[in-house]
């Protein structure tokens, strides 16, 4: 569901005021660098599981 005219300008507005009140924020949270973290860290923790349920498997 796309976001009505109202809904997007106020998000601009949000945005705005975001990178003015702390541009250093709000370019960490736009750039790559945030993402790639989030999607290591999803990584590390998919991997844990995996290992947390062999070794449940295996501990008969």
């Amino acid at each position: 569901m796309p976001l009505s005219e109202e809904e997007l300008r106020l998000l601009e507005q949000m945005e705005r005021a975001l990178t003015e009140e702390d541009p250093k924020f709000a370019s960490t949270l736009r750039g790559s660098s945030f993402r790639r973290a989030a999607r290591q860290r999803a990584l590390l923790a998919g991997v844990a599981f995996l290992g947390g349920v062999a070794l449940l498997m295996t501990g008969r």
